[in-house]
């Protein structure tokens, strides 16, 4: 079943820190190309904008995380927030977001926190770790990198978001993805698209080669 799945990919890596990058994922054994790495039905879930859903973005979000068990709430708000430090060396796309969030918190009734955590650091966790329809726990761990050695994808035939990999990782490897899946641009233009959309500068090999 799924669960027996999800363990078993558990056991080609294992999640550790990642020096400059906080947490990330170490194949533990020599994973081949095609090895499913991941298997994970959004914790939360959050259909996709263009449906039609009532309520704002940030009530969505909230209305998602009531939804989560409490272990998973936990889980949910250990994951990377890309809104740290001093909001003066953030991208102009992680200003604006802030600002339209507190403008939302503003205009609608949603409470400042809920199921004891802060809403805003719920919504900015959400952001930086979220696909078209939610966020993964597990699959949120894995880092970025231009020359990515796994891939994810939507498998529509289960509902779930999979990971595999795409070429030999051997062991003790970084297990990575690409988050822009935009494979024609330049250096510069991929690392300006992920400072406005993920808030860093990617000093992945790619990106650091001559």
């Amino acid at each position: 079943d799924q669960d027996q799945d999800q363990d078993q990919d558990h056991m080609l890596y294992s999640e550790e820190e990642v020096v400059g990058k906080g947490v990330g994922c170490l194949a533990r054994v020599e994973i081949c190309a095609g090895s499913l790495l991941a298997r994970e039905l959004p914790a939360l879930l959050i259909p996709p904008e263009g449906e039609l859903v009532p309520g704002t973005g940030l009530d969505r979000t909230v209305r998602a995380f009531l939804q989560m068990d409490r272990v998973k709430q936990v889980e949910f708000m250990k994951l990377s927030n890309m809104f740290h430090g001093d909001r003066a060396d953030w991208s102009d796309t992680a200003r604006n977001d802030m600002e339209a969030v507190e403008a939302e918190m503003e205009a609608a009734t949603v409470p400042t926190t809920v199921a004891g955590e802060d809403v805003v650091k719920l919504w900015q966790i959400k952001l930086t770790n979220s696909f078209h329809n939610g966020v993964c726990l597990r699959i949120s761990r894995f880092n970025h990198s231009c020359r990515a050695n796994a891939e994810y994808f939507w498998n529509v035939g289960l509902g779930t978001r999979d990971v595999r990999a795409v070429r030999t990782i051997v062991r003790g490897e970084e297990v990575s993805l690409n988050y822009t899946q935009l494979w024609s641009l330049t250096r510069e233009e991929r690392r300006r698209s992920l400072w406005q959309n993920f808030n860093f500068h990617c000093l992945c090999e790619a990106c650091e080669g001559s």
